[in-house]
């Protein structure tokens, strides 16, 4: 019987180890070769060269950010594998995952506190001598009989070692507070390098097969959140007339955990984060109203409810399409996924590759210049500013993919201020503000002779009179908008009644009016606005922009 038993166990061995031997775990060192950063979110690409035995291997791809959205994960391989699972996790014993950077300071402290230990052991070296040689002077005062040339000798003994131990530990007190001081410099940096970073280290656990020994590469495609970019525009025009120079360029920050070195760069306007399913009309209901104080809230609805609700409003729609190319590598059928496509996005790839580090700081890249023919006005609101803006109007705009943003404004090579550039806008012209011309003055005034409250039978009656100025200083002639207002009436019983406006063209429906004025130069122009509101004279009225 016990022979039995151990030929079972003999035959269980014999068929087991083949397979284990088969079934073996290999760590790859991969790199970061390609991101394609989106407004949030950031898509990486992580590639590793790998050589299998025939059967089946574990392979480990460490270093893989802990922000990584495990469903986008996509896996293309090079080669005669074939891929059985792919599986994400976090391995929070494992710090080889630190830049080299954090490492570099990390050892720079440890050095620095070798330093300080080996400088506190010679200070304690020359403090014991100090206190042998003080020791000595108390044996040597017992002693009665001393020659007056043992005295000078060892007045001298004292003498010269205590100068030479004073000053070696003048030494060594100057070199510990220089180190001090670096070791508080490399502190303070190391701590704002790690203020965000992961310690935990991820992993992509990839299973293939193979009929034989082969070597090829396994490229990893992710999406990470902590990373994204912003838009920046320098806007230059060199005068009057002429086209806009427009610099497109993208703050690109993040934080991901892993440096982004020599990488080819591509910024996406695309946006993984937002929904991209079709909004569905369903049915509208009406009945009769409840006369009861009860309130329905998540608090009271099941935890499993609460979880759905939770996962269906928090988890983004990826965008996460990966174009071969060369067909080089052979996608996964088994890890393929919902791909969006990316024909409603512009994607801008960088010539030159780069580097980001993960420090959440913004890094800017220039990823596009246009010129963008404009044409020019002056605009102004005194209602509101008593300032004359300049404006160049863009048309033909959508062409540039253009998405909004604040904007640097430089005419005529100096630097104006900032701007907001908003392209999304209803019309077919997009208004870009230059800034303020100083040179030209605009003033509104309220003419009290002609403001004036009549009482009128049951009625009242107010009038409004303003006067705007517009003083040119420059040396050439300008043409200005100028834009006032007068109220609507909301109510039958409040009329409103225009008695000047000087030929501006008016639009009753906002109760705009608009002014085109050629000012010659140094010179200036007036226009005038009265308006006068009838209403009961047992009701009072107010203003409001609602």
């Amino acid at each position: 019987m016990k022979n039995r038993k151990n030929f079972l166990m003999l035959l269980f061995l014999s068929l087991l180890l083949p397979s284990m031997a088969t079934n073996t775990q290999k760590k790859v060192s991969s790199k970061i070769t390609d991101v394609t950063v989106y407004r949030q979110f950031a898509k990486v690409t992580n590639v590793a060269n790998v050589a299998v035995q025939a059967g089946t291997t574990e392979i480990i791809f460490d270093n893989i950010s802990t922000y990584i959205n495990p469903q986008s994960l996509q896996v293309a391989i090079k080669g005669g594998m074939t891929l059985l699972s792919a599986t994400y996790n976090v391995n929070y014993l494992d710090e080889s995952g630190l830049p080299v950077r954090n490492k570099n300071l990390i050892d720079s402290l440890i050095m620095i506190g070798d330093e300080l230990t080996w400088n506190q052991d010679q200070r304690n070296i020359y403090s014991g001598e100090i206190a042998l040689i003080e020791a000595n002077k108390s044996l040597i005062n017992e002693k009665n009989n001393f020659t007056a040339l043992e005295v000078a000798n060892l007045a001298n003994l004292y003498r010269t070692r205590m100068f030479d131990i004073k000053e070696k530990l003048l030494d060594l007190t100057k070199k510990q507070r220089k180190l001090a001081l670096v070791k508080i410099d490399l502190e303070n940096q190391l701590a704002e390098w790690s203020a965000n970073l992961n310690k935990a280290n991820g992993q992509i656990v990839l299973t293939v097969t193979s009929d034989a020994a082969v070597s090829g590469a396994i490229r990893c495609a992710y999406i990470v959140s902590n990373a994204g970019w912003i838009p920046q525009y320098d806007m230059r025009s060199e005068g009057w007339n002429k086209p806009i120079q427009l610099g497109y360029k993208a703050n690109i920050y993040q934080n991901s955990g892993f440096d982004w070195n020599d990488v080819n760069l591509t910024v996406s306007t695309g946006n993984p984060s937002k929904n991209n399913d079709r909004p569905i009309l369903n049915p509208s209901y009406v009945n009769f109203r409840v006369e009861y104080n009860e309130v329905m809230t998540t608090k009271s609805m099941p935890s499993s409810s609460r979880g759905n609700m939770a996962y269906l409003s928090m988890e983004p729609a990826l965008d996460i399409e990966d174009k071969i190319g060369d067909g080089v590598f052979k996608e996964q059928d088994r890890l393929e996924t919902t791909l969006n496509s990316n024909f409603m996005n512009v994607e801008y790839k960088l010539k030159i590759n780069q580097d980001i580090a993960s420090d959440g700081k913004e890094h800017m890249v220039s990823i596009d210049q246009f010129d963008l023919p404009a044409t020019y006005q002056y605009h102004a609101v005194p209602k509101l500013d008593p300032a004359a803006f300049l404006l160049a109007k863009v048309t033909d705009y959508g062409k540039y993919n253009l998405i909004a943003g604040k904007a640097n404004i430089f005419f005529e090579g100096a630097y104006i201020g900032q701007s907001m550039l908003d392209p999304n806008v209803a019309g077919d012209t997009m208004l870009l503000s230059l800034g303020k011309d100083e040179q030209i003055i605009v003033k509104r005034i309220k003419l009290i002779e002609f403001s004036k409250t009549k009482l009128i039978a049951t009625n009242k009656s107010e009038t409004f009179a303003y006067e705007t100025t517009i003083k040119n200083n420059k040396s050439t002639d300008i043409n200005i908008e100028i834009l006032d207002q007068v109220p609507i009436s909301q109510n039958d019983d409040i009329k409103v009644e225009i008695d000047e406006m000087s030929l501006a063209e008016y639009a009753a429906d906002f109760g705009k009016l608009s002014w085109r004025i050629n000012v010659p130069a140094n010179s200036s122009k007036k226009i005038r606005l009265i308006y006068t509101l009838k209403y009961p004279k047992d009701k009072m009225i107010q203003e409001s922009n609602h």
